[in-house]
């Protein structure tokens, strides 16, 4: 959700895009060589260079063109490199200086840079030559054409001033800046720019005509300024190769430095400058530090100058007069210079209001061209300006800034650097600045180090005002003006900051702070005692001190809750799991523990009622079995494989001690009056047989996965089945299952320990002698009662309600087939497992973040649903424990609570950010967990269904109880993992670690569950192959963004991204007009066209289309023109369309049948030459525009002498190639303004010459019937005519009026079927039906291919602006095909498709995503719309430089067989109450009900905020005598037989017929808005039946009345309610009706019908007389 403050307001928004952007200067600033030459032509004497060597202008400019002389004689000239790699001094400037008169650029290099990275810059660059002397060329053994300074190579040539002609586009120079992955990249500044900032810099700075100091780095942006500066100015530039080392005073009067080299600046000799400016940047400037040099100089200026070296050096500043006071903190970035505009925006590029941080994008004339050979890398930084001209573009800075009031920008950070410490968000500025306030620091620079995998620490390195002194920061202070996370946890005093070569602060460089070692204290009073020996109880560990970390010694999410427990038990007080999260050591908890605290009662045996109730969680389960009957859905399975020699009458004998000692396994779940409750049976009563099964290795897995599920009938079967398998006589595996209702996963546990000392003591011949447990599982259920309807239970209640609100009831994921209307829980298993390298990583991240592994477990499960398509609101269900109290520890029973944990992954935050929210909600819902999930589902009352489990359908557990073994002398165990055949939920994560025996992480392993009516293996192995890899890349890098941690396999990738679209075929190039006169040439006398009819011949159609073209071509026309055709279909349509693509222009074809205004809009915005009509159409059109009225008599009579033959490029205005335009046609633009494709010849050709392959009837007659201002049309008129065909052109409706000869092709949209299918045959074709444009459902086109078994039909996809087609699925005669929304089938030749995330990532398979198409369809844009164009036709990151893709604002996703589905559209999602609805889907269903021709579905909004479901449909025609039509009620009511309730339409309106486009899709805007008839009170009942059940609905609901239409659970009915209701039916009349009746029939009108078929009720439960002994 969007927080409040962050938009700005209308007048806000225009200050920030327009006034404070409002730097346009007039002119063109004048080129940097022309000022220097004009200053070296005028004043020859006057200094130009001083230092160490000094130089007039006049030797100066006489040396640097003898070089640029030799340079030129090597073939050096404009968009060339010239390396510059020379020490700091005088030749320094004389080769930059030469290298820029030739018109070249240079690459500066700093001879001190290391030789990898000079061999690097060398290497990508590809200088043509490098300047450089021979002993740096030695030294770094630089190879190439070598221009050695010191050899005297420029001898002879002359001093003169050469003419070479340059443009502001053409590089001035090459920087190489530091890249993110390690890979320098070099910034291509044009001169332009160059000349710009130059020209801004001599009017802001006028110190640069005096003497400027050159003391940096030649290689870095900071130099450009002090060398070129005062070369432009007349000023003199001052040599400073080591200014540390000077001894006396730097006289100058201009200085450009960044903010480290203040301290050096302030330790040059007294008088040095500069006099006049300091101008600082490169790095954030500290208001602090800043002050001393500034009383130091009292009247200098000093600016705060800003900008990447993208953007030419600098674009604003900020300037601090003589006498200004200084500023406090980080000194702001300023106001931006002339030509230079800046925006602040958020993740979508929207402008954030003053005040509000966001990234800060550059924009104007000093915008580099980009990065140097990284053109993938240029288009993710270098961007489409929004707010500019078309084209323009805006550059990413990756720094966060924000407005003030007053137009002024300041620095807030950096966005791919964000120090985050436990979670928080911390500013190293804000704590340097906190330093520097102290008047014994110097300097002082902040970073985050991680000596320690997992250890992140703030460190300060400071140098003291005092030299030697060794504590110069008092840290009290620190602490009054920061919080606790912000002080750094070591200072380090040294003598200077390290420096890199460009003057910035080497990070790299400061060095570790020594580590302090103490030993851990001891407890010093009894509750720190105390709480010591709890820690290592639960930890497992001998002792703990006071100062160690639960979790850095092993502790988790369980363990913390078991801990709270324990601290509750034995000190009082009521501490929360939350709080050893956030207090983690005895010292801090002590403080925590408040033993006055209000506590919920103790757990202790309780007082028991004749019927004990059944504990929530079990009521949920006994409810479930009365819905789907007896099943092994819900059993637990521990099965060990035993080897040695066992005992199998003692085990037997255990398993009976074990079942005795655990009243939970020998209790049954009858009911009465629909009411279940829990029935121990006695101890002596319930010993069951244990079967023993000889079996082999091969038939083993088959053997326990098959009595693993077997079913326990809840109410009369003892809930323990046990089954030895005997492999040999010392080689078992024992199976234990048990149901859910008695035992969860941490039972096994108890159940093993307990067994195992059982099993020792039968073998010595005796029973177990064991302490009798606390509490059974009954008394826990009597006490959960007696505990849930308190205030704290409530308060949770609303704090889930809160929580929850809004949250997704279904989880969008990336399914193999749609879900079924009731879940069979049939489900298979894949196994998974972390690896030793990344576990260790893994827990140094836990360590590092105050989490625990479930914690990152559950982000990396969020991340990777994220990623898989279930969006940034992700809730997943977790188990816990629920033994939080001490006397639960050692029993069996269903403990467990399911919590609902939301986590929000909007943003695309980095992994570590992630995890600190992850955390927060984990804790939540902790301190929340009391609230049983059963409880919270009646409470939050969701959408009931018998497809998904509510609130949640993916489940993560945490795994406790994995290495539960038998253990006995001479047995060996280990545990047995048995086949899942059943899914609880669509996905079951289950997760354990493994460890050392010293506690050394050695790996996590894990399964996947999962539910096989929607996914199928290969999905589910990939689902968990993801996870591992997104851990494995979380573990690696924390920090990066959740966005970019590596998903595919490098093999997916692959396949997705290259081998999926290797459609490579060669296309000759060619176009229209030269195809269709081969085929002219072939057969002049072959049928072309025909039109009722007037008929034309091959030789007849080329002849009048060659006279006519040759008249465009003297009215001016040719390629790169458009001209509009305007005519009535006929033959003469396609004689003009033929003729403008012989005279080279593109048509715009117009459809006479559009309102007026909008063809008045096209002949416009298209500004055609000529507007070709005829007399009667010419009524139809604008009177403005050149019309040429083809039947016109003197325009025929001219036309007549003209000759026939094909017009020639000579004849043509210009000649006509590939990548001209063939036409242009114009769609529905989002803003309601129609945009224009501009199609080209290349693209056309690729497209005809797939068409006439792949649609081989084209070469016989294709039936045209569309409109020619649709795309559709392309197909049917130039595939025939390019193939040799015939074209008939015809309109396709009811009252045609001729028959045509049945065609071989027909080119229709989905809308035409009904139509088709209604027509005489011979309007459908006998070869190929191909049709695209909109969604293609399977049941509409059975009802025609039922009619025309014989024909191939193609399903085509493909925008206009991917030329008519990019995509096709072929269904042979005969193919079956499912029913709902066909295929989009795989891409055409020379085409590729993209299915992509936001982030223009590869999404997986199946995931949906956008669809981006790229190859040779891809048109050439929107005519006259840079801007829009630049939008959808953006860079290709996958393909070969300069390549585009068309973003299709389709959602797809590609199946594993490279078939790609349709999903919906971008900006026309359909969600209703937050669950996504396929209205393809429901328009199936609708489809096949009796009485329906035709049906369309949509979401309508009428009242704002109220979206409901419509269903129009079109009913069967059956004469005047019988217009019934199909009942709105008994349509609902068979969709609510298939589909979800919330897929079942609210309405459904009756319409002649489906409003249709001009281009024949659906117009949804012109369907009506429905009648809703109001119907306040309801039918009352109509027969006694119903009269009876509307009281027994009243009575359970507990309201007055019901009428028999008002459905049960709207009126607040849930589950458990719906047993009672169907309990009292089965008293009332007698009949056994099940629990599905209710859901599926909810209200009283419906259910009536249910009790007519139903069978006699089951006898009644009753007292009854008993026998001496009960069996």
């Amino acid at each position: 959700m969007e927080a409040q403050g962050t938009r700005p307001s209308p007048a806000e928004l225009r200050l920030m895009v327009a006034a404070w952007n409002d730097t346009d200067r007039d002119g063109r600033a004048e080129p940097l060589i022309e000022l220097f030459e004009r200053h070296a032509a005028r004043r020859p004497d006057d200094p130009a260079v001083s230092g160490p060597e000094q130089l007039t202008y006049g030797e100066l400019n006489g040396q640097a063109n003898r070089l640029a002389h030799h340079l030129v004689s090597l073939g050096v000239g404009p968009e060339q490199l010239v390396a510059v790699l020379l020490p700091h001094s005088a030749q320094t400037i004389v080769a930059l200086l030469a290298v820029l008169k030739t018109g070249a650029a240079y690459l500066p290099i700093d001879p001190g840079y290391p030789p990898g990275r000079t061999a690097f810059m060398l290497e990508d660059a590809a200088p043509v030559a490098v300047v450089t002397e021979s002993v740096v060329a030695q030294r770094l053994g630089v190879t190439g054409r070598l221009i050695l300074v010191d050899q005297q190579e420029m001898v002879g040539y002359g001093a003169t001033d050469l003419a070479v002609p340059v443009s502001p586009r053409h590089p001035a120079h090459v920087i190489y800046t530091s890249g993110s992955t390690g890979r320098p990249k070099g910034v291509v500044i044009e001169r332009g720019a160059l000349d710009d900032h130059l020209r801004t810099a001599r009017e802001r700075h006028p110190g640069l005509g005096g003497t400027a100091l050159w003391h940096t780095s030649v290689a870095y942006s900071l130099s450009v300024t002090a060398l070129f500066g005062p070369l432009t100015a007349g000023g003199c530039v001052r040599v400073a190769a080591d200014l540390a080392g000077a001894t006396e005073a730097v006289d100058c009067t201009f200085v450009k430095a960044t903010p480290s080299h203040l301290p050096l600046l302030s330790s040059l000799p007294a008088g040095s400058g500069p006099s006049d400016e300091l101008l600082l940047g490169g790095e954030a400037l500290l208001g602090d530090a800043l002050s001393r040099w500034r009383q130091a100089h009292p009247t200098a200026t000093v600016t705060n100058g800003y900008g990447p070296t993208e953007v030419t050096i600098h674009c604003a500043e900020y300037r601090l007069e003589p006498g200004a006071p200084d500023p406090s903190g980080v000194v702001p970035l300023g106001r931006l210079l002339p030509n230079s505009r800046a925006y602040v925006l958020d993740e979508r590029l929207r402008p954030v209001a003053p005040g509000v941080a966001g990234e800060l994008y550059l924009a104007g004339s000093g915008l580099a061209r980009g990065y140097l050979r990284r053109p993938g890398l240029t288009s993710a930084r270098f961007v489409a300006d929004p707010f500019g001209e078309p084209g323009s573009r805006m550059y990413r800075t990756g720094d966060v800034a924000r407005w003030t009031e007053g137009g002024v920008l300041e620095f807030a950070g950096r966005v791919d650097d964000q120090v985050q410490i436990r979670g928080h968000r911390v500013e190293l500025g804000e704590i340097a600045a906190a330093v520097l306030a102290q008047d014994t620091v110097a300097e002082a620079v902040v970073v985050v180090r991680e000596d320690r995998p997992g250890d992140q620490r703030v460190v300060c390195y400071v140098v003291p005002t005092e030299p030697g002194r060794e504590d110069p920061v008092a840290v009290p202070p620190l602490r009054d003006r920061l919080p606790e996370f912000m002080v750094p946890a070591a200072f380090v005093v040294l003598d200077a900051l390290p420096l890199t070569r460009h003057g910035k602060v080497d990070r790299a460089a400061l060095p570790a702070p020594h580590a302090h070692l103490t030993g851990g204290r001891a407890p010093r009073t009894v509750r720190e005692t105390l709480l010591c020996e709890l820690f290592a109880d639960v930890l497992g560990v001998p002792a703990v001190g006071i100062d160690d970390d639960f979790f850095a010694l092993g502790g988790h999410s369980l363990l913390a809750v078991q801990l709270a427990s324990r601290i509750r038990a034995s000190l009082g007080g009521n501490l929360t799991p939350r709080t050893v999260f956030d207090a983690p050591t005895v010292a801090a908890l002590a403080d925590r523990v408040d033993p006055t605290a209000t506590s919920r009662p103790p757990l202790a045996p309780a007082q028991r009622p004749e019927l004990i109730p059944l504990a929530p969680a079990q009521r949920r389960l006994w409810f479930l079995q009365q819905v789907d009957g007896v099943s092994s859905t819900y059993n637990v399975v521990w099965a060990a494989r035993i080897t040695g020699g066992l005992n199998g009458d003692a085990l037997a004998d255990a398993i009976g001690d074990v079942i005795a000692r655990h009243e939970s396994l020998r209790t049954v779940f009858p009911e009465r009056d629909g009411e279940p409750y829990q029935l121990v049976l006695a101890a002596d009563r319930t010993r069951p047989d244990m079967s023993i099964v000889d079996v082999t290795e091969d038939e083993l897995d088959d053997a326990v996965a098959t009595a693993a599920r077997h079913a326990f009938a809840l109410a009369t079967d003892i809930p323990l089945r046990p089954t030895l398998f005997r492999l040999a006589d010392d080689e078992h595996v024992l199976l234990i299952v048990t149901h859910h209702i008695v035992a969860d996963g941490g039972s096994t546990v108890p159940l093993a320990r307990d067994l195992s000392a059982a099993y020792q003591a039968r073998c010595d011949s005796h029973a177990p002698d064991w302490a009798p447990l606390p509490v059974q599982y009954a008394d826990f259920a009597l006490w959960q009662q007696q505990t849930r309807d308190g205030d704290r239970l409530d308060a949770q209640v609303e704090h889930w309600r809160e929580r929850l609100a809004g949250a997704p009831e279904l989880l969008e994921l990336p399914i193999d087939r749609p879900r079924p209307v009731a879940a069979s829980y049939r489900g298979d298993r894949v196994r998974f497992r972390v690896d030793p390298a990344t576990h260790r990583r893994l827990v140094e991240l836990v360590r590092g973040t105050g989490t625990t592994v479930f914690m990152v477990l559950h982000a990396a499960l969020a991340v990777l649903l994220t990623r898989m398509g279930a969006g940034t609101d992700v809730p997943v269900g977790a188990v816990t424990a629920g033994r939080d109290e001490e006397a639960l520890e050692h029993l069996v029973g269903l403990f467990v609570n399911t919590l609902v944990l939301r986590t929000d992954t909007s943003g695309d935050p980095s992994f570590r950010e992630l995890l600190s929210r992850v955390r927060e909600v984990d804790l939540d819902a902790y301190d929340h967990q009391d609230v049983p999930f059963e409880r919270l589902v009646e409470a939050l009352n969701p959408t009931r269904s018998l497809a998904h489990n509510p609130l949640f359908q993916v489940v993560l557990t945490y795994e406790n109880g994995v290495d539960a073994q038998l253990t006995a002398p001479g047995l060996a165990s280990e545990t047995y993992f048995v086949s899942a055949g059943s899914a609880k939920f669509d996905l079951s994560f289950f997760v354990w670690e493994t460890r050392a025996d010293g506690g050394e992480p050695t790996g996590i392993e894990g399964y996947l569950d999962y539910a096989t009516d929607l996914f199928d293996r290969p999905t589910a192995e990939s689902l968990a192959t993801g996870l591992v890899r997104l851990l494995d890349g979380a573990a690696a890098e924390p920090d990066l963004p959740i966005g970019r941690l590596e998903l595919l396999s490098a093999e997916e990738r692959q396949h997705l991204l290259v081998l999926g679209n290797d459609t490579v075929v060669p296309v000759a190039d060619a176009m229209v007009p030269d195809l269709f006169a081969e085929h002219v040439r072939r057969a002049p006398t072959a049928p072309a066209v025909v039109f009722g009819q007037d008929r034309l011949t091959y030789a007849e159609l080329d002849a009048r289309a060659n006279r006519l073209a040759r008249a465009l071509v003297r009215c001016g026309v040719g390629p790169e023109r458009f001209v509009c055709v305007a005519l009535p279909k006929s033959v003469e349509l396609v004689v003009t369309m033929l003729a403008v693509l012989k005279a080279g222009a593109a048509y715009l074809g117009i459809d006479l049948t559009y309102p007026a205004e909008r063809i008045a809009y096209m002949i416009e915005d298209a500004d055609p030459v000529l507007v070709l009509t005829d007399t009667e159409s010419r009524s139809l059109l604008p009177a403005s525009g050149n019309h040429f009225v083809l039947d016109d008599p003197n325009t025929r009579a001219g036309l007549d002498k003209l000759p026939a033959h094909d017009v020639t490029d000579e004849e043509r205005t210009h000649p006509l190639r590939p990548h001209n335009p063939a036409f242009v046609i114009y769609t529905s633009g989002s803003t309601g303004r129609p945009k224009g494709v501009v199609v080209e010849h290349h693209g056309l050709n690729h497209y005809l010459a797939w068409s006439r392959h792949v649609y081989p009837g084209v070469s016989g007659r294709a039936l045209v019937h569309s409109s020619v201002s649709f795309d559709l049309t392309v197909t049917g008129l130039y595939a025939p005519l390019t193939a040799g065909g015939a074209v008939h052109l015809i309109e396709l409706d009811a009252a045609a009026r001729t028959e045509p000869a049945r065609p071989t092709f027909v080119k229709a949209t989905p809308s035409h079927l009904p139509l088709l299918t209604n027509l005489p045959a011979q309007f459908s074709p006998t070869k190929q039906l191909v049709l695209g444009g909109e969604a293609l459902l399977g049941e509409v086109l059975d009802e025609w291919r039922a009619k025309h078994p014989g024909v191939t039909v193609y399903n085509e996809y493909g925008p206009t602006e991917t030329t008519v087609g990019c995509m096709e699925r072929r269904i042979e005669p005969g193919q079956r095909i499912p029913a709902g929304v066909i295929t989009l089938g795989k891409p055409s030749w020379n085409t590729q498709m993209y299915v992509l995330d936001d982030a223009l990532r590869p999404v997986p398979f199946g995931v949906a995503g956008e669809i981006y198409i790229a190859g040779d369809l891809v048109t050439r844009g929107y005519h006259g719309r840079p801007g829009l164009t630049a939008s959808r036709f953006v860079a290709n990151p996958f393909g070969p430089p300069g390549s585009r893709m068309y973003r299709s604002g389709d959602i797809g996703r590609r199946r594993r067989d490279g078939e790609y589905e349709f999903v919906a559209r971008v900006d026309d999602q359909v969600k209703v109450r937050g669950f996504r609805v396929e209205l393809g889907e429901i328009e199936a269903v609708v489809g096949q009900q009796p009485g329906i021709d035709r049906v369309a579905v949509i979401v309508r909004e009428d009242q704002p905020g109220d979206k409901r479901l419509v269903a129009y449909f079109v009913p069967v025609a059956r004469g005047a005598l019988d217009s019934t039509v199909p009942d709105a009620e008994k349509l609902r009511s068979r969709c609510a037989e298939t589909l979800p309730e919330y897929m079942v339409p609210s309405a459904f309106v009756a319409l002649d017929t489906l409003p249709l486009t001009p281009n024949r899709k659906l117009d949804k805007k012109a369907l009506p808005a429905p009648v809703y008839a109001a119907d306040p009170a309801g039918r009352t009942p109509r027969t006694a039946r119903e009269e009876i059940l509307c009281e027994l609905f009243a009575q359970t609901l507990g309201v007055p009345q019901v009428s028999i239409d008002d459905n049960f659970f709207a009126l607040g009915g849930h589950s458990l309610l719906a047993v009672r209701l169907i309990s009292r039916i089965r008293a009332t009349f007698g009949v056994e009706l099940a629990l599905r009746s209710l859901f599926e029939s909810a209200t009283v009108a419906a259910l009536v019908g249910q009790l007519a078929g139903a069978g006699a009720a089951r006898p009644a439960l009753r007292r009854m007389p008993r026998p001496e002994e009960v069996s």
